[in-house]
């Protein structure tokens, strides 16, 4: 109840002002600190903790680069806008993670699925799977594709070499969830395939999403202690990284790049601006300013148009899709999209209700227990960065982990009716 007491304050003393910028900022980051360090003491690191502290660095990167930075690109009125609709999200789901017990539901469906998975078979799959993504790896190099000739791969993009992608972190989160050996060989394949991920395609997020359930996995399963100088300095470099890559997305060449390196400024690169949490403002940016354009009906196509396109005829209708075609053409034309946001997409889909609604349902989905590791490893994989993601990618990977799971159920099913004949 005092955390409710303390965000009522906050919001009173900080929205009731004109200007006093600078106190909203304050009063939004102390109420989602305080929120999501109490879960943290409740729940431990689930995939609710997870997904509050991704959400908060969205949340809170436009208000800090408008009010410390003067980004120009964005007012400060969508700005607070976005916040507003956010915090209304988060305030329904951190009550849910404070009070909801845990689902008995759930712990049915992770005992299930661990007794799906057979070791070796789940092993041997990922190794062959990883073979497959070596392979790609270097026909993309030999074809041109790097980390400064991306366009090439965005226009032809290889469907199969994509599903082995998921289908590879999806094991590999599986296995590390379920057993003890081998575990250090799968994450040495982990770490392969991220580092040749960066530094062929520049994609950091495809494997970011794979790495954060394995990163949850250490801490819970194996209680590993992060803080080691020879795990901090190796994260430095990774967050260096990630930070770093979407600087470089308008670099054409090595020789572009040298010069951009030449120009290279650090502290502007610091700003949240020029990180991608930013990106959510600056689509919601571009609503609040044009509200003719009606981007509702895009939850329920995105859920149609997750299905494989050989069972449906696609709509279309996919909020980063229309999104571009409206604001930015040039983008539309290459096929090219921005990503959404469960904020936005929610509140065009259902306005203020949807935000209550969804966040009382991510709430009470996300309020499991931290040594669920199966479960809450999947819901980490499809959730971690969701807050950017279109519905249509998050139900996809929906999809997709369900037809994986399918499909060694029916494997198993068969091995085991072969097994009793014999």
């Amino acid at each position: 109840m005092h955390f409710y007491i303390y965000f009522f304050l906050l919001c009173m003393i900080s929205f009731s002002m004109n200007g006093f910028y600078y106190i909203k900022f304050i009063s939004l980051f102390l109420f989602h600190l305080y929120a999501i360090c109490y879960i943290y003491t409740i729940r431990g690191l689930n995939v609710g903790v997870i997904f509050s502290i991704i959400s908060a660095l969205y949340i809170l990167a436009g208000p800090a680069d408008v009010f410390f930075w003067e980004n120009s690109r964005v007012e400060i009125a969508s700005v607070i806008d976005y916040t507003i609709k956010a915090t209304l999200f988060f305030s329904s789901f951190y009550l849910i993670m404070i009070i909801e017990k845990n689902d008995t539901s759930l712990q049915k469906i992770n005992d299930q699925l661990k007794n799906l998975f057979k070791q070796e078979s789940l092993f041997f799959s990922i190794f062959f799977l990883v073979g497959i993504l070596i392979i790609n790896y270097f026909i993309a190099i030999l074809s041109g594709s790097n980390l400064f000739n991306r366009i090439d791969s965005y226009d032809n993009p290889n469907k199969i070499f994509d599903f082995a992608k998921i289908m590879f972190m999806v094991l590999s989160i599986i296995y590390t969830s379920l057993f003890d050996k081998k575990n250090k060989t799968v994450g040495i394949m982990i770490l392969l395939f991220a580092l040749l991920e960066i530094l062929i395609f520049g994609n950091r997020r495809g494997w970011l999403v794979g790495i954060l359930p394995i990163l949850y996995l250490m801490k819970n399963r194996f209680s590993f202690n992060f803080l080691k100088s020879n795990i901090i300095i190796p994260s430095i470099i990774v967050v260096f990284f990630i930070l770093f890559l979407p600087l470089t997305r308008g670099v054409s060449s090595n020789i572009a790049f040298l010069e951009f390196l030449s120009e290279f400024n650090l502290i502007n690169w610091l700003r949240p601006g020029n990180t991608e949490f930013l990106g959510v403002h600056l689509i919601h940016y571009n609503i609040y300013n044009d509200i003719l354009v009606d981007f509702s009906g895009t939850f329920f196509s995105s859920l149609y148009d997750s299905l494989p396109s050989f069972f449906v005829e696609r709509t279309g209708n996919v909020f980063s899709l229309n999104f571009v075609k409206y604001y930015y053409p040039e983008i539309y034309f290459i096929g090219g999209g921005f990503r959404g946001s469960i904020i936005t997409e929610t509140f065009l889909n259902f306005s203020y209700i949807g935000l209550i609604f969804f966040g009382i349902f991510f709430g009470k989905l996300f309020s499991i227990n931290k040594n669920f590791y199966l479960m809450n490893s999947l819901l980490i994989y499809v959730f971690s960065f969701s807050i950017s993601y279109d519905f249509v990618l998050i139900f996809q990977q929906i999809f997709l982990i369900s037809m994986i799971i399918a499909l060694f159920y029916f494997i198993d099913l068969i091995f085991t009716k072969i097994s009793r004949k014999y």
